[in-house]
């Protein structure tokens, strides 16, 4: 996630420069970048309150995992998720596109 933060960075100054991006929006997205810190410490308090509340079934050996990102989330979804696990676990992992989760992953999806 460093790396994605610091090529919206990256692109963000050279649109700037160029005249692509009015300065309010680079400010905007350095903003939101900002916020990133404590959106993650939030989302770690809820993840503690929900794990006690919610309880998954006993886990099944999955034949794919789908990885699904839209926006900056996508790039996450091809490399943190899906190519992590394929070289972690050797078990066949995708990452997709939101706008694309309707055709491919979901006529992927079985009983198991």
């Amino acid at each position: 996630m460093t790396q994605v933060a610091t090529v919206i960075m990256l692109a963000a100054d050279v649109a700037e420069r160029r005249g692509c991006l009015p300065a309010e929006k680079a400010a905007e997205l350095v903003a939101a970048l900002r916020r990133l810190p404590d959106q993650a410490a939030r989302a770690i308090e809820l993840a503690a309150v929900t794990r006690t509340d919610c309880r998954a079934a006993t886990p099944r050996p999955a034949r794919i995992t789908c990885y699904i990102g839209r926006s900056f989330g996508y790039p996450a979804a091809l490399e943190a998720g899906a190519l992590k696990i394929k070289e972690i676990s050797y078990l066949h992992a995708e990452g997709y596109a939101a706008g694309r989760a309707q055709a491919r992953p979901i006529s992927l999806l079985d009983a198991e």
